[in-house]
């Protein structure tokens, strides 16, 4: 909390120091966290790599991935435009 006085919050700082002692990867949207994980040297990742990756090890179906970026982005979730609409073309046939 010292480090990062302002932002991330406390609940992210701790999200960011358990990835920290696990060795693990940090799933965030939320740019401040991010920031802080990179500076770290925590490996970071958003909910359309986490997409990517369950449809890449068949744990989804494109048509599956398609529906979850449809429900998120009419949700308004703030994402990448250009990630959005590059998936959605490739998975929404």
């Amino acid at each position: 909390m010292q480090k990062y006085p302002k932002h991330p919050g406390r609940i992210d700082l701790f999200a960011l120091v358990l990835a920290i002692e696990e060795k693990t990867t940090l799933l965030t949207g939320d740019n401040a966290l991010r920031k802080a994980a990179l500076q770290e040297g925590v490996d970071v990742h958003g909910i359309i790599w986490l997409l990517d990756k369950m449809i890449q090890d068949k744990v989804i179906s494109k048509a599956e991935g398609c529906r979850s970026l449809k429900l998120m982005t009419a949700g308004n979730q703030r994402l990448p435009h250009n990630d959005v609409m590059i998936r959605l073309a490739d998975w929404c046939h």
